[in-house]
C-alpha cells in the first residue's frame, strides 16, 4: 500500500526510477497518467 501510494501517484508518476516497471499493467498499455482512479463514494 505505502509503495503505491509513494510512486504510483497519478499526477507525476516515476516510472524511470521504479523497481517494478517492467510488469506495471498502466506503463505497458500507455495508461499511466489515467491510472489509478479515484472513484467517488456513495452515500
Amino acid at each position: 500500500m505505502e509503495f503505491g501510494a509513494l510512486q504510483c501517484v497519478p499526477k507525476n508518476p516515476d516510472c524511470n526510477q521504479c523497481p517494478i516497471s517492467s510488469g506495471c499493467y498502466a506503463l505497458k498499455y500507455d495508461l499511466v497518467n489515467t491510472l489509478p482512479v479515484n472513484e467517488k463514494k456513495v452515500k
